[in-house]
């Protein structure tokens, strides 16, 4: 992990807990710079993400279906 790691996994809590919507793409791009189900910008953005019950997330989720990155339930996303 790197300070910018870090700085990323924080950015994307507080952003969550200061209700901010940053876009889905833009927490994608975040999580995908070390898809690793273990590091804390991705589980951030996956509990971030997870969080949202709107239909404009769950339609870009379900988007991702048909990439190699799935969403695999409780687990949070993994790389296929």
């Amino acid at each position: 992990m790197t300070l910018c790691d870090g700085h990323a996994a924080f950015l994307t809590d507080l952003e969550a807990r200061l209700g901010l919507r940053t876009p889905f793409a833009k927490l994608l791009a975040r999580a995908l710079i070390r898809p690793d189900r273990d590091h804390p910008v991705w589980t951030q953005v996956v509990l971030a993400l997870g969080e949202r019950l709107d239909d404009e997330t769950w339609a870009e989720a379900v988007r991702l279906g048909a990439t190699p990155i799935r969403c695999s339930g409780s687990s949070g996303w993994t790389c296929c």
